[in-house]
């Protein structure tokens, strides 16, 4: 028969020939005939058989083994640990984003773009891998791409402020008004959550002054001076306006 990994319920120890370890093993009682051997723990070298005393057996063996093995075991168990955490999607995804900000930051942007798409893969409903990608495809200057990958982050999470205001960046480029409309529902939203962005202050106000409402992007731009007097992007924004 294969061997059984269930609980030895009537241990033994058969002894070594050859001066190995020695393995527990699982009796069966209904014919008194071992069927099996189950390696649970090995004692080295602890040569006995069946008419060695059953009690004092299991204490000096389990005894014997757990100080030999007790260390070994904890690394065992904390390397299993470890590596069943890294087989998780979730920890798949971290990694890769990780190494993926790190190529970024590098400027290696064709392998930056590799690591955000196996976080996409790993992590599919997931919308920051996303957005990751869309920086990436922003920084080749791949707005086509970007945009995409942008669009596909607050699908996934209407809330994602980061990828709105990118979003509303690109869209505001354009000199379609559809797309600017869109673009400036995307920065109100964002301001709506983080009322001092000074980014979205000044995204919203150069969106408003292609929509022809120059009044209403001034007082956007006023409000990003108050709070920001040092912010170049503010000044130089204004003084075209005037």
């Amino acid at each position: 028969k294969g061997p059984s990994f269930g609980i030895a319920t009537n241990p033994i120890v058969e002894e070594s020939m050859q001066g190995r370890p020695l393995y527990l093993q699982d009796r069966q009682t209904r014919r008194g005939q071992t069927t099996c051997t189950v390696p649970v723990l090995p004692v080295w070298p602890y040569a006995c058989n069946s008419r060695f005393p059953r009690q004092q057996f299991i204490a000096e063996a389990g005894t014997k083994a757990m100080k030999m093995n007790r260390a070994s075991i904890l690394l065992l168990i904390a390397a299993l640990a470890v590596t069943g955490c890294r087989r998780t999607p979730e920890a798949k995804m971290a990694k890769f984003l990780a190494d993926g900000q790190k190529q970024l930051q590098k400027k290696d942007y064709p392998r930056a773009i590799l690591q955000f798409k196996n976080a996409v893969q790993a992590k599919p409903k997931e919308a920051e891998p996303y957005y990751q990608l869309g920086l990436a495809y922003l920084a080749t200057g791949d707005g086509r791409k970007a945009v995409a990958s942008l669009q596909k982050t607050i699908e996934l999470n209407p809330k994602h402020t980061g990828a709105q205001l990118r979003l509303a960046e690109l869209m505001s480029t354009s000199l379609d008004k559809k797309y600017l409309a869109e673009a400036e529902k995307y920065v109100t939203q964002v301001l709506s959550a983080s009322p001092d962005n000074v980014d979205a202050l000044n995204t919203l106000a150069f969106t408003e002054l292609k929509l022809g409402k120059p009044e209403d992007a001034e007082q956007h731009l006023q409000q990003a001076l108050r709070k920001f007097p040092a912010n170049l992007r503010t000044s130089v924004n204004l003084a075209r306006l005037k």
